[in-house]
């Protein structure tokens, strides 16, 4: 008789394929011209339809993604279901998270719902998700600190998310909502993932509107930036304004081109996010002749400007104060000495809105591609480099990258790797002790002694001691705590009352079991304020083959602050996001004269022999090191050489960077010698950028996994100015110089730069906690293995960014039959350590038009 087994799974192959074929004969709902990617699999109560896989239909492997589905209910009256998505591969435990949330249904209608997963760092294009509904059951009573949550019981339907756009790891994403480019496309490349003649390309999200938009941060998170143009804000809504709100306290750049009529941003009444928009007044122009504005939009006088456009400039509200109203740019001056402001900033947490007023969304920009991103957008955004479009761009792309991976040091940050070398060692030495004693010198001490006929029982009782040495042994350096090993980013902005960090790390748990891990503290109120993730996290690369125990978990997929784990005394490793009150005592000013009226950051006089005066001094837990300090005076003239491979594209008039070394808790720090004009430890900020591209060894030479802790840290604190580094010399073909063809790239540390805040009077100071010994995280971490939460040990690296935003100075226009620009001589870049000397301006002209 044959055996019927291996029949069953062709059998139920057919009829997941038949349904599939006939699923797909069904109209899909109309989703604004996007194909449909949810594929039903299984006929159910429940019916699933995928609108958006990712915001506007974009993902990128690692990162969160906001997951629109649709849930129809053929059920006659409402009922609690629980939707979940899951991940084939699982996490690099080989453990399946569960990414769930229960929604109450509304039969006779497809209910929207946004859910958030984080993507595996391996995910591929030809990977997909798959989606349950499930009748909700009671969970039972859950544990302290945990939210109670519904369990999931008969399963309702079944769906797969299929054909995902995923764009390469190493770009950046950003959004635009509208139709228009506004001369943003040159930033997006071609199908490499270079840039031109640059880094890293970005992947515009293009179209989108308050309907696209998530409800939740984490949907735009992957946003580098986000340029907001046509559709009124009024449609957000009180979920979607707050998304993006929160996402803006992160660190988000919010930038509003105002539409030519009917501008509602400032309005109240119309407006959602009218409490991070910037204070100000607007003013609208028609009939504006743009020619004294062609230095933003046009590096070349062969176009002449359009003589009847619209301009909205800006005056700050009484009241409003310079975090609330920064000038970023200015027109040029009218008769009476006055420049309009038409780009205002508003600085939010650690994020900013920005708001235009030129109409760079205009159908004469959109027509002639306008305007120069070089020109316009790079003073905006905190960008450089040459744009490159044309017939030149494939020429350049032939050119061969050395790849510079700059947070490729993340996973070996966090590896805990002491007591496995300690246990491997010794195993060894045990080893080797055993087989000399049982074997030829202790049958060798047995002969001599006249007893070597009792050979068995010395190797029986050397197996004995041996046993218990190492038995003992393994149970002395077992680890007898929970504890994580970790690397964390924490950003503050002076003036602000939002931190955000990110910390991933790996953690350790000595049972087996389950433990909850908690991002904020489980009882504090900012839970309910900010909604912080945490997530399983794995390094690029091929993975293990994981546990053959492979269990499941669940992770909320609307607020992921918790997660309950697998745990088989090994480590798991997690990706943390946190946002709230300040966690430590961060820099500030302070005066040394107790009768001074404050202690605020000035800049000095220009005859002074430094660049800022006042003293900072912080409270951290410990000193910071190998600490850098970046002053930016300003923006470089608006002049059109700006643009193109003569330009340089150095954003900056004056900026420069310092390397202090120690900074200790409670010590004051004087500006006036930090910040001398002449030293041994300042250099311009464009040869240190130069240096940090320059230094090390690239990918292709194995640095990444060779890097020593000097250049790991110098390249953690290079993150920070990511977008600005030096970019790579394509047009030269002979090399004349090293390094002349190195791309930088990053994988894990999107988002975190601070590069928006070059392109505004500033003071920027990053250093470094533990890096030579593991110091605690700043992320409030919380644990439980049963019991109440409690406060998780965490030891490893902490980088610490520090920004004190600077009296506005927005660029000068050139004063007309000043004559050609001039270009400064090259500078001595700075040693190669980051302590050499080579002073000049960080900035310079470019040739002539």
């Amino acid at each position: 008789m044959q055996n019927p087994k291996p029949i069953i799974p062709r059998v139920l192959l057919a009829l997941v394929l038949a349904a599939a074929f006939a699923g797909s004969l069904l109209p899909a709902p109309a989703a604004r011209g996007q194909e449909q990617r949810a594929e039903t699999l299984a006929e159910g109560e429940v019916e699933i339809t995928c609108r958006w896989f990712g915001v506007g239909d974009w993902v990128r492997a690692g990162d969160w993604v906001g997951l629109r589905l649709g849930i129809a209910d053929s059920a006659s009256r409402p009922r609690e279901v629980v939707v979940r998505v899951t991940h084939p591969r699982g996490d690099a435990d080989g453990d399946i998270p569960l990414f769930e949330r229960s929604i109450t249904t509304n039969p006779g209608m497809a209910q929207p719902l946004w859910l958030y997963v984080r993507l595996p760092s391996r995910f591929a294009p030809t990977e997909h998700l798959m989606v349950t509904a499930h009748a909700a059951v009671e969970g039972g009573p859950s544990a302290e600190g945990q939210r109670a949550a519904l369990a999931a019981g008969k399963v309702l339907g079944v769906a797969r998310l299929i054909r995902p756009q995923v764009t390469f790891r190493t770009d950046a994403i950003a959004g635009i909502v509208g139709n228009r480019w506004m001369g943003l496309g040159g930033y997006g490349g071609t199908d490499s993932q270079w840039l031109p003649a640059g880094h890293e390309r970005t992947r515009f999200v293009t179209r989108l509107d308050a309907d696209t938009l998530p409800d939740r941060w984490l949907g735009l998170a992957p946003f580098d930036f986000l340029v907001w143009n046509e559709p009124t804000p009024v449609g957000l809504g009180p979920e979607r304004a707050s998304a993006i709100r929160e996402w803006v306290q992160r660190g988000g750049h919010l930038v509003v081109v105002l539409p030519r009529v009917g501008q509602a941003w400032t309005d109240e009444a119309n407006n959602p996010l009218f409490d991070i928009v910037p204070r100000v007044r607007v003013m609208r122009r028609e009939g504006v002749d743009l020619a004294p504005y062609a230095n933003l939009i046009n590096r070349t006088q062969r176009l002449p400007m359009p003589t009847n456009e619209v301009l909205q400039t800006f005056t700050p509200l009484p009241g409003a104060t310079q975090d609330e109203a920064t000038c970023i740019l200015a027109g040029p001056p009218d008769e009476a000495g006055q420049r309009e402001w038409i780009v205002v900033r508003r600085l939010v947490g650690t994020g900013m809105v920005t708001l235009v007023g030129l109409d760079v969304a205009s159908r004469w920009m959109e027509i002639n591609s306008r305007p120069d991103p070089e020109l316009f957008w790079h003073r905006i955004l905190g960008r450089r480099g040459e744009i490159v479009t044309g017939p030149e761009v494939r020429e350049l792309f032939s050119r061969v990258r050395e790849e510079i991976t700059f947070d490729g040091s993340i996973p070996r940050q966090i590896a805990k790797t002491g007591q496995a070398a300690a246990g491997v060692m010794l195993g060894f030495v045990l080893f080797v002790l055993y087989w000399l004693v049982a074997g030829p010198l202790g049958f060798a001490a047995l002969k001599r002694a006249g007893m070597a006929k009792h050979g068995w029982v010395a190797f029986v009782g050397a197996a004995a001691v041996f046993t218990a040495v190492a038995w003992g042994g393994a149970t002395l350096i077992r680890p007898g705590r929970v504890e994580a090993k970790h690397l964390t980013f924490i950003d503050h902005v002076y003036g602000q009352d939002i931190d955000r960090t990110r910390t991933w790390m790996s953690l350790l748990v000595p049972e087996y079991g389950e433990a909850t891990v908690f991002v904020g503290d489980p009882a504090g109120r900012e839970r309910g304020r900010f909604h912080n993730a945490l997530a399983p996290w794995e390094p690029d690369g091929p993975g293990s083959e994981g546990f053959p125990d492979a269990r499941r978990y669940r992770v909320d997929a609307r607020s992921p602050d918790q997660v309950t784990i697998p745990t088989r005394a090994t480590v798991k490793q997690l990706r943390a996001d946190w946002a709230g009150g300040p966690p430590w005592q961060m820099p500030r000013p302070v005066s040394p004269d107790p009768e001074a009226p404050d202690g605020r950051v000035r800049i000095a006089a220009e005859d002074a022999n430094h660049y800022l005066r006042g003293n900072i001094v912080h409270h951290l837990p410990a000193s910071l090191t190998d600490v850098q300090i970046v002053v930016n005076l300003g923006q470089r003239d608006l002049l059109r050489s700006f643009a193109g491979a003569a330009g340089a594209n150095n954003l900056w008039t004056q900026a420069y960077a310092y390397s202090v070394g120690e900074w200790a808790p409670g010590t004051p720090m004087d500006l006036a010698l930090a910040t001398v004009k002449d030293g041994s430890r300042r250099s311009a900020l464009t040869a240190l950028l130069k240096t940090w591209v320059d230094g090390g060894q690239t990918d292709q030479q194995d640095g990444a996994s060779r890097d020593d802790s000097s250049t790991m840290t110098r390249r953690l604190t290079a993150l920070a100015f990511f977008p600005l580094l030096q970019p790579p010399d394509v047009r030269t073909e002979s090399r004349m110089y090293v390094n002349a063809h190195r791309g930088a790239q990053r994988r894990y540390g999107h988002g975190l730069d601070l590069a928006e805040w070059l392109t505004q009077p500033c003071l920027i100071i990053v250093g470094h906690i533990g890096a030579s010994e593991d110091a605690p995280s700043p992320t409030p971490l919380y644990i439980s293995t049963g019991g109440s939460p409690r406060l998780l040990a965490t030891g490893g690296r902490t980088v610490v960014r520090w920004v004190y935003p600077l009296p506005a100075k927005p660029p000068e226009f050139p004063a007309a039959g000043t004559g050609p620009e001039v270009t400064p001589e090259p500078e001595t870049p700075p040693d190669p350590e980051g302590d050499g000397g080579g002073g000049g301006d960080g900035g310079g002209g470019g040739g002539g038009d």
